[in-house]
């Protein structure tokens, strides 16, 4: 399977990944932001791999019970006719939560508790799941939507965050992907910001490329939930002070995948459609590489 990205090129790897007996090759094409090339990409590939993940884009967000489709990653998922495609929310919504309880338990178990603590997470849109598996494990939730995709100084609680975003919805979804998220090269560079709002997060939950862009110079021990952040990026948090990385699956091959790559694995070895995946198939993956998350003592 391959997973087709608009993030940069610099993280591409090529391996294999050993699931179930199954031996699969697994391969992340960064396009670095240009969508042309992503789209022949997608047609080149369609009808020849068992599964496309499409990276640094989504087809579509889902608020509450309705589903918002995003114009520019739900055309370019059509464009593969025979090739399932797929964005990785079906393993968001099914891993992550598992990954984040888990977690916490181990975290207790070594004295670090999040019950009552406060954790920020980038993008509850991109990640409802992840936001309400906090929520359940005592931590006060603030959605970053509008801090990181919107440069806007807000930070929402979690229980105030729908109405906002339902009515945002309609017109951001239609705005270009670069507008909103960091691509090619722009996921390269560390972003610069004040330590200040930092200071009252304990946990710092969602898409790496969000937090890399408006990362401060110090962290005071934080507990970061990340799944594709690489040993580069490991080194970066502990240098300022971060105290653990969590990802919801190891590394394979010394690379954490992204949601979108384990999702396309999931539904390669399955041999379903996207639409007929249930959480106890992409579960049933994740158990057998790795059996939970993956925690990184970083300070």
């Amino acid at each position: 399977m391959v997973s087709v990205s608009l993030g940069s090129p610099r993280r591409d790897w090529e391996g294999t990944v050993r699931v179930a007996g199954e031996r699969l090759r697994v391969r992340r094409v960064g396009t670095g932001g240009d969508l042309a090339r992503a789209a022949a990409l997608l047609r080149e590939l369609d009808g020849r791999v068992a599964a496309i993940g499409l990276g640094g884009i989504n087809t579509h967000l889902v608020l509450g019970h309705r589903r918002y489709d995003l114009p520019q990653g739900a055309r370019l998922a059509g464009l593969a006719r025979r090739t399932p495609v797929v964005d990785g929310a079906g393993w968001k919504a099914a891993v992550e939560p598992a990954a984040v309880s888990e977690a916490a338990v181990a975290l207790n178990t070594g004295g670090v508790a999040l019950a009552g603590r406060t954790a920020l997470v980038t993008s509850v849109l991109d990640r409802p799941a992840l936001a309400r598996a906090l929520a359940a494990a005592g931590c006060r939730v603030l959605a970053g939507d509008a801090y990181y995709a919107l440069r806007l100084p807000l930070l929402l609680p979690l229980e105030r965050f729908a109405p906002l975003a339902a009515a945002a919805l309609p017109l951001l979804r239609r705005l270009p992907i670069h507008w909103l998220y960091p691509l090619g090269r722009r996921q390269e560079r560390v972003g610069r910001c004040g330590g200040r709002l930092y200071r009252r997060m304990a946990v710092l939950a969602g898409d790496f490329n969000f937090l890399r862009s408006r990362l401060p110079e110090r962290l005071e021990g934080q507990v970061v939930i990340a799944s594709t952040a690489t040993e580069e990026d490991a080194a970066c948090l502990a240098a300022r002070g971060a105290g653990w990385l969590i990802t919801p699956t190891p590394p394979v091959g010394g690379r954490r995948l992204a949601a979108n790559a384990w999702e396309a694995l999931a539904v390669a070895l399955a041999g379903k459609r996207p639409e007929d995946m249930a959480a106890a198939d992409h579960l049933a993956v994740w158990r057998v590489v790795g059996g939970g998350p993956w925690i990184e003592r970083l300070n």
